[in-house]
């Protein structure tokens, strides 16, 4: 068994939610392991679960004391870890990475994130990864009167300088922001900026283990 979650080679477009390949390869290695005694004709030993990283550390949204820690627990519970490398080819019987590794495996499991709709391809408006920058209004650089938010909007974070993930937390309030925007537009007065703070993130990582940055304190372990 080999469960593989990198990030998306070049012929694919490159997902933004890499905590869920943490999340779903340390359940499927929880789910197998405790499910071996239950097999008289399967040792642990005969499992190998594989997760392929094309960055230097995992989970690279927490600090690196929280990745380096969840580094260290996910070896601990036998996973290997495969780091600056991705998949290049995929057979129905190998999974070859770009470091030289091939695996012989009959499963992969492949969480590449998400991906904004093809219609943005046909705009002709700057792109991120393809999704269009915005500014704190929701707004399209080029295009004041045009609004863009979720999966296919790049927006910024003026707090931190970096861009906001496509998270539900980030999400939902987005909607409210560009539903009262476009009535300014429309009626006319001062736009609303978006100034949404993200309350925290959480990864589980396996044997009632996890790390979680909330409201900016870290902590892992049971409790998270």
């Amino acid at each position: 068994m080999c469960g593989i979650s990198p990030r998306t080679p070049p012929e694919f477009r490159r997902g933004w939610r890499r905590v869920y390949r943490i999340e779903t390869i340390a359940a499927m290695n929880d789910f197998l392991r405790e499910a071996v005694p239950f097999f008289p004709h399967i040792r642990n030993n005969m499992l190998r679960l594989i997760l392929v990283n094309s960055g230097k550390a995992i989970l690279p949204e927490f600090r690196e004391k929280l990745g380096t820690y969840a580094q260290r627990k996910l070896t601990e519970q036998k996973l290997e870890i495969h780091s600056n490398c991705q998949v290049t080819a995929v057979t129905d019987r190998e999974v070859t990475l770009s470091n030289g590794t091939a695996v012989t495996t009959n499963t992969l499991v492949w969480t590449a994130g998400i991906s904004p709709h093809a219609l943005l391809d046909t705009r002709p408006c700057q792109k991120v990864r393809g999704r269009i920058p915005v500014n704190e209004y929701l707004e399209v650089p080029e295009w004041p009167d045009v609004l863009a938010l979720i999966d296919c909007a790049v927006m910024p974070d003026l707090k931190t300088g970096t861009s906001r993930p496509p998270t539900t937390q980030h999400e939902r309030p987005e909607g409210k922001v560009a539903a009262k925007n476009t009535l300014v537009s429309v009626r006319g007065g001062r736009m609303k900026p978006f100034l949404y703070s993200t309350i925290g993130l959480l990864a589980p990582i396996g044997k009632r283990t996890g790390v979680a940055n909330i409201l900016g304190v870290n902590f892992s372990g049971f409790i998270a």
